[in-house]
């Protein structure tokens, strides 16, 4: 239990309960003179007995654990204080809008709460680096206190990047004095690396799991700094996630520590043996992502990836011979991005083939071949694949109008085969649709008749064009209302 006081433990994790939704509770912050906190053991009252005897306000009677959380939660989630976007500020938060200074200085009780919770401070994300961030990043790595740290410092084009050069300097100095306590870094750069970071030693890695270092027009010089600073990261006894510079796995330098990886992104442009090669070396990879841009007129040799659960591929070419040659006992999550050219028919038949091949029934799938034109016919194609049934989470960034709300109709009728049973989250970048077709869609799934096709949960379209009725509106009001989350955008 969290006291109302100076001296209060480093609670690190309170609680996994989803409690975003409560940060639009209606609240009056407490004041100095109605404040009551524990000290040193002893309870002391603030103020005079009438103010003291007045009932906090709605927000403030919660839980301080729960409080703590939803601040937790809040800046987590960039969504909550959107008009706040607006407002250029310096800060560290990982949220755009909001961060735990803020938090700190609503009320007495808030302040309370923010600075007793080191994890609120543990975040330190640093875009377009000015001097003011120096001062900032010493702030929240004292009152981050031992909590692991998860860094993210990106450089941005502009005029006046010596300056940025040397503000970067200075704060991964700075930053480099906590090298114990890195847990995730994430450094994009221009044109060079901090001297200091290519000087770094493996034996302060001691916590470091996830690795990122993207360096943009890059001089020949810097390779050298460059592996400097791989060559520690990948020492490190912890590490898990990486993702390298496009460029920077050319070399194909001997000290990756490819077994160790769990998390790996390669956007490096291989040929399809060399990738082939680096898969049969990640036996414990879970999340793969690649990028396939050429096919090899050379076989490649068949990998099996014991543990790989999620797999993303964007392909600037046919992907069925990266797949032909793929065994995947685990997969279960599936990223499909195709540029240039349309989706071939061999593909739908190699990604099935995988499927039944490693025995598995994919639950999450995000499909695009952005060709920025209603291609439905691919879509529907690759969600009626017969390893496609127990799909319960499908994202589709291509245009999808009347063909693909059609397919996912379900039909009274009982001999109809209706297409993802499972389907429960629905999100859409783009739906073009006439009148009544997407509400008869999400209605045809709101309640299982004979329990065999799941009700639809949550739906999001980032650009509606409905040309749709009133009486359309109203159902997706009513279905609100019993519950489904929607989240519609009218272009």
């Amino acid at each position: 239990m969290l006291l109302q006081g100076e001296e209060i433990p480093n609670h690190q994790t309170m609680t996994t309960f989803p409690l975003c939704p409560f940060v639009f509770l209606p609240f009056v912050p407490w004041t100095v003179g109605d404040y009551s906190f524990v000290r040193h053991g002893l309870f002391a009252t603030h103020g005079n007995s009438s103010l003291a005897a007045q009932p906090p306000s709605l927000i403030n009677r919660i839980p301080i654990e729960v409080l703590g959380e939803i601040f937790n939660q809040c800046l987590k989630n960039p969504d909550v204080s959107m008009e706040y976007m607006r407002e250029r500020r310096v800060t560290n938060s990982p949220s755009s809008s909001i961060d735990p200074m803020t938090l700190a200085q609503v009320c007495q009780h808030w302040r309370v709460v923010a600075l007793s919770m080191p994890v609120l401070w543990s975040s330190i994300y640093i875009t377009s680096p000015c001097w003011g961030h120096l001062r900032l990043t010493r702030v929240w790595l004292d009152r981050s206190g031992t909590c692991p740290l998860d860094i993210q410092l990106v450089q941005q084009q502009r005029s006046g990047l010596i300056m940025d050069h040397a503000v970067t300097h200075e704060l991964i100095t700075l930053l480099i004095t906590q090298i114990h306590r890195w847990r995730s870094i994430s450094f994009h750069l221009w044109e060079r690396i901090p001297s200091s970071l290519s000087q770094i030693s493996h034996n302060f890695l001691t916590q470091l799991e996830s690795v990122t270092v993207l360096v943009s027009m890059k001089q020949p010089s810097e390779n050298a700094h460059l592996d400097n600073m791989w060559r520690a990261a990948h020492a490190a006894p912890t590490l898990r996630e990486v993702h390298w510079d496009r460029d920077y796995l050319a070399t194909m330098p001997s000290h990756i520590p490819w077994n160790q990886l769990t998390v790996v992104c390669l956007h490096a442009i291989l040929p399809m043996p060399s990738l082939m090669n680096i898969l049969h070396s990640c036996q414990n990879v879970v999340n793969l992502d690649v990028h396939i841009h050429e096919i090899s007129p050379i076989p490649p040799t068949p990998a099996t990836l014991p543990h790989l659960r999620r797999l993303s591929i964007w392909s600037g070419c046919p992907f069925n011979l990266f797949l032909d040659h793929l065994t995947l006992p685990q997969i279960s999550s599936l990223d499909l991005i195709r540029s240039y050219d349309p989706i071939i028919p061999e593909e739908c038949t190699s990604l099935n083939n995988l499927l039944t091949r490693s025995d598995r029934y994919l639950s999450n799938l995000l499909f695009s071949d952005e060709q920025h034109k209603d291609n439905g016919g691919s879509i529907v194609a690759f969600l009626g694949l017969p390893r496609m049934s127990s799909l319960k989470d499908l994202e589709i960034l291509s245009p999808a109008g009347e063909q693909v709300m059609h397919a996912l109709t379900c039909e009274s009728e009982p001999s109809h085969e209706v297409l993802l049973p499972r389907l429960e989250k629905l999100c859409l970048a783009r739906c073009h649709t006439t009148p009544d077709i997407l509400s008869n869609m999400v209605l045809s799934r709101k309640v299982a008749a004979d329990g065999k096709v799941s009700r639809l949960r949550y739906l999001e379209i980032m650009t509606w064009k409905p040309r749709s009725s009133i009486g359309e509106l109203a159902i997706f009001r009513e279905l609100a209302g019993n519950g489904l989350d929607i989240k519609l955008y009218d272009a």
